[in-house]
């Protein structure tokens, strides 16, 4: 799906020491870019490091906090000090409280406390702007291609995800806004709203409880979770020649889940 890297070809990705993050990163290095990494995770980024190792493309690894707009700076100079940035894919984020439903649980919106709000808004939206903000300077007069991960809690509402939810609902927007002022000087941004996928974060949030895991994909039409490898080429693919007439879209990659009637039960009966 990816297109071909031609020499010279650079990328940003964050969130890059694991899940969708790494497996981009991995996919551009195999498409042929150069890739500027970014993450907290220090561990996470020697391990897509190695990942990378024998593929045409190469990974400089870059220790940046998407909410910290010097650190994010500094990953996109030093994706300059590759080459042209052509491309960049923001995946850096978190979940924020518990999912569960108890009567006394801090998910619920009224019981959300102000510091884990303001952390969520601060990773997932306000991170995405400072890293568009920075890579939309950088591209402004030569072009590119942006995209952002939102979810599909940034198209439809979820009970007990308040603060992920208004998050990725404003990346949704963001984006909206970034493909309209891009669009006069070649920027092309989109954004993917994935459904469940098999990484980390998701694990962390939902456990490995066979119950809810069956529970999970029995709620995909797809019956799976997405792996990391089939969102990576979507962002790769987004990025590249084959999508230019491309932007402004918040593509749902979630095996059917958006397309569901709410009211018609469990997916894939027959």
């Amino acid at each position: 799906m990816s297109d071909p890297g031609s020499p010279g070809r650079v990328a940003i990705v964050t969130g890059a020491g694991s899940g969708i993050g790494q497996a981009t990163t991995v996919a551009f290095c195999r498409a042929g870019y150069d890739v500027a990494a970014g993450d907290v995770d220090r561990s996470g980024l020697e391990e897509t490091v190695r990942l990378a190792e024998g593929l045409p493309g190469s990974v400089d690894a870059v220790s940046a906090d998407v909410t910290d707009s010097f650190t994010v700076e500094s990953l996109t100079g030093a994706a300059l000090r590759l080459g042209q940035l052509q491309a960049a894919v923001n995946c850096a984020g978190i979940v924020g409280p518990t999912l569960d439903l108890s009567e006394s649980d801090s998910s619920r919106l009224r019981d959300v406390s102000d510091p884990d709000w303001a952390r969520v808004i601060e990773v997932n939206l306000t991170g995405v702007f400072n890293c568009v903000r920075s890579q939309m300077r950088a591209m402004w007069d030569t072009g590119g291609a942006i995209v952002n991960l939102s979810s599909i809690a940034g198209v439809v509402g979820t009970a007990g995800l308040g603060p992920y939810v208004a998050s990725k609902h404003g990346v949704v927007g963001l984006g909206k806004t970034a493909a309209l002022e891009g669009a006069p000087r070649g920027i092309r941004v989109n954004t993917i709203c994935p459904g469940t996928v098999a990484t980390p974060m998701l694990m962390e949030a939902f456990g490995s409880d066979p119950t809810q895991t069956a529970a999970r994909d029995a709620a995909t039409p797809l019956g799976r979770p997405g792996e990391p490898e089939e969102l990576a080429e979507v962002a790769v693919w987004l990025c590249g020649d084959s999508a230019s007439y491309i932007t402004g879209v918040s593509l749902p990659v979630d095996g059917g889940t958006t397309s569901m009637n709410p009211r018609s039960g469990v997916a894939g009966k027959t």
